[in-house]
């Protein structure tokens, strides 16, 4: 009669074990993402900045205020220690962004030019499509979702970021991010946050990009280009220099100086890429490099 062995094999002593090796993996690509996101917005701010707008600074950046407190901005211990965690935490979404834009059918992925926003049964077999969806590009799922979605994302965000200015909670969360009164390092500026606001703002861009993709459909171009206009903006939000964009009418206007004058009296400009929301808010304030009484810490 046969009789089955069941052989186990022995745990190995001269290797490291396998969830060593697994985070070791994970953790060998965050280290070079993390220098590469702290340089290369540097040079892509500074490119914008010197070459697209002749180096033009704020007119804060002459004033005696200004060079006291830039004496003072020395990034400490718990900055570095904040930026670390938040490029960590930037590493998991750009994984869930980009699980979501090979899961989710919403994400077309034609590029035919598509006027009906039905995918086309003639060509659907020549698209490589990770979603199965292989509807081109039409108006819907590129420049209406667009818009969409930089509004939709600035309504949520606006209110949520007054609410972070609260008396109670401003110590607990947003306090940190306002340390740095006139920001000019750009990315660095930009992610030195709590690590909880962090989660909150990058919640809302995630969920605002469902969204957008449910009601409207969304192109992959779109949702890429898109996102790289937000990148853009939070980056040179952070800097010295007068950048300007007026697009879509009245009120829809990015300017750094609008972001400048939050961070340097904390009860306005709340959004981010444009000040249709402050204004609906009454907490819209034009740029000014002249001090006024502060009214709110």
């Amino acid at each position: 009669m046969a009789h089955s062995l069941c052989v186990t094999r022995p745990l190995s002593v001269h290797g490291p074990p396998t969830y060593v090796l697994f985070f070791g993996l994970l953790l060998l690509p965050f280290f070079f993402s993390f220098l590469f996101l702290c340089s290369l917005p540097q040079i892509i701010e500074n490119f914008v900045g010197r070459c697209l707008y002749h180096g033009k600074m704020l007119g804060s950046r002459d004033t005696e205020t200004f060079l006291n407190n830039k004496a003072k901005n020395q990034l400490h211990t718990i900055d570095y220690v904040y930026l670390f965690i938040n490029s960590f935490i930037e590493m998991i979404f750009m994984f869930q962004l980009v699980h979501l834009a090979i899961n989710n059918s919403n994400i077309a992925y034609g590029w035919h030019w598509n006027l009906t926003g039905v995918a086309d049964d003639a060509v659907a077999e020549q698209v490589a499509s990770p979603t199965g969806n292989t509807t081109g590009l039409n108006v819907y799922n590129t420049l209406v979702a667009s818009i969409f979605l930089i509004l939709f994302d600035d309504a949520v965000y606006a209110p949520a970021h007054r609410l972070m200015h609260w008396k109670p909670l401003y110590p607990l969360i947003h306090k940190h991010h306002h340390r740095q009164k006139f920001p000019e390092r750009g990315y660095v500026d930009a992610g030195n946050e709590h690590p909880l606001e962090q989660v909150i703002g990058l919640s809302i861009i995630y969920y605002s990009i469902v969204l957008t993709a449910h009601l409207f459909g969304m192109h992959i171009g779109a949702l890429v280009l898109t996102f790289i206009f937000y990148a853009f903006v939070n980056v040179v939000n952070h800097t010295s220099y007068d950048i300007k964009m007026h697009y879509l009418g009245v009120g829809f206007e990015f300017a750094v100086g609008a972001h400048e004058m939050h961070h340097r009296f904390f009860d306005c400009n709340y959004a981010k890429s444009c000040m249709w929301f402050d204004i609906l808010m009454g907490t819209y304030e034009p740029y000014s490099k002249q001090r006024r009484p502060k009214k709110h810490r």
